[in-house]
């Protein structure tokens, strides 16, 4: 198991082609810190809007049953994954987010997916990429057959850190030990 040493990638328009060397059975891919895809060739495939960028991470090895999650890079990740068990009567589900510290209105939620049930026992959904330093509430509305909403299931709240502050340290160097001493600031 090792990390792809390294990349290549190619911009088509909207799409961007990220390439691996080869000489593995599987390459698990993530974006931005999340899990996004297990393939068997190294080649992947995203759509990425115009001045859009994405952190690239591959994961080369022979294992099938490799644990991605884990075994994920240490990273703050820009998105989230949303992962909900259906509801008994729900046709479709709206995944939504809404940012603020104190918990939104009905209407301040944004939908970032329209999931039509199709039997599954659970579901999931990737964010779209989320700002750095910011309150998200995310929830899913399950609406029946005659598009009657369900109770609104607030998922979580998190306030999303992508780029940590660096410690505080303070260094002190002592000329009668000629040591040099770090002390992280509390």
């Amino acid at each position: 198991m090792a990390e792809a040493a390294s990349y290549t990638v190619v911009r088509i328009g909207g799409v961007t082609q990220i390439t691996v060397p080869s000489g593995t059975d599987y390459y698990y891919w993530f974006l931005d810190g999340v899990f996004w895809a297990r393939t068997t060739t190294p080649v992947l495939l995203v759509a990425l809007a115009a001045g859009d960028e994405a952190e690239i991470f591959c994961e080369c090895n022979d294992d099938a049953d490799w644990d991605y999650v884990a075994n994920a890079p240490a990273a703050y990740p820009a998105r989230r994954t949303i992962w909900w068990t259906a509801a008994a009567d729900a046709a479709r589900y709206l995944a939504q987010y809404a940012t603020g510290e104190s918990e939104p209105a009905g209407e301040a939620y944004v939908t970032i997916a329209d999931v039509r049930d199709d039997g599954s026992w659970t579901y999931r959904i990737v964010t779209p990429r989320l700002d750095d330093l910011t309150w998200y509430w995310f929830r899913v509305v399950p609406y029946d057959a005659a598009g009657n909403a369900g109770t609104a299931l607030v998922a979580f709240r998190e306030y999303v850190v992508r780029t940590p502050d660096a410690p505080d340290v303070t260094v002190t160097y002592s000329s009668g030990t000629q040591r040099v001493t770090f002390a992280e600031a509390s």
